[in-house]
Formats: structure tokens, C-alpha cells, sequence
């Protein structure tokens, strides 16, 4: 929670499982930070799947970290 609320970008990503547990508690969270021009529009779209992470990579400007996070 530290790293969210420090607003820390993080471009290495470790091979560990992401647990559901986690990965819930922090999108719980995911409204609690900055954006934009304090804009607060987003839409959060969360995969674990090789195949959507390849769709969504576009989105991300084509980075390679995308596909090789455990969850984007």
C-alpha cells in the first residue's frame, strides 16, 4: 500500500502469483489515487490472461512490461 500512496511507477516486474486477495485489496484502493488534471475517470480492467494482456498492450503504449506482469 505504500508504494500506492507514494505514487511510485514501477517498469520491472517479479514472476510471483498475484493472489486474488491482493489483487482485490488493491483495486479497493485504486480510487484513492491522483489522476490527471484530478480528472477521477478511469475504467480498471484487470487479466491475468497472455492473450488479453497482448490486446491490451496498445493501451499501454506497446511497453514490454505489460506482457510479462502477472497481472496488468
Amino acid at each position: 500500500m505504500k508504494t500506492i500512496f507514494n505514487r511510485t511507477t514501477i517498469r520491472k516486474y517479479s514472476n510471483r502469483e498475484v493472489s486474488d486477495t491482493l489483487l482485490k485489496e488493491l483495486l479497493s484502493k485504486d480510487e484513492l489515487t491522483p489522476t490527471m488534471g484530478n480528472l477521477q475517470l478511469y475504467s480498471v480492467i484487470a487479466t491475468r490472461n497472455s492473450e488479453m494482456k497482448q490486446k491490451l498492450e496498445p493501451t499501454h503504449f506497446n511497453q514490454p512490461m505489460v506482457e510479462n506482469a502477472a497481472v496488468v
